[in-house]
């Protein structure tokens, strides 16, 4: 975790035209001798799959967003934040969310647990 990160924080900020079905990415934009002032959709999928993520979807969280998953299942969301100010016309921060779910064991001891 710490290395992707790492590279999130050396993502680039070049602008580059995205389509919605596009679930490729330029990795260079991941380069660690990058200085990030702001990201885009491009940033984002690159630092997906610099860290060997599969990018499943694009875009369904705002216009710099992607949904993602890691090589053990675990599915996440890269949502560009502070987007469009008056400072950059991309993003000046992205956040990590990751959703877990239960599954039927923890929703039984769930109930057995309970006061």
């Amino acid at each position: 975790m710490r290395t992707f990160l790492a590279i999130a924080a050396m993502a680039s900020a070049i602008s580059l035209n995205a389509f919605a079905d596009d679930l490729s990415a330029n990795t260079s934009l991941a380069d660690n001798d990058r200085v990030v002032r702001s990201v885009n959709l491009e940033d984002l999928k690159a630092i997906a799959v610099a860290e060997g993520h599969t990018i499943n979807a694009i875009q369904e969280n705002g216009d710099v967003s992607l949904r993602a998953t890691t090589p053990d299942g675990l599915i996440f969301h890269l949502i560009g934040t502070a987007c469009e100010t008056e400072y950059s016309d991309d993003c000046l921060g992205f956040m990590v969310q990751v959703r877990y779910d239960s599954d039927e064991d923890v929703r039984r001891l769930g109930s057995v647990v309970r006061p």
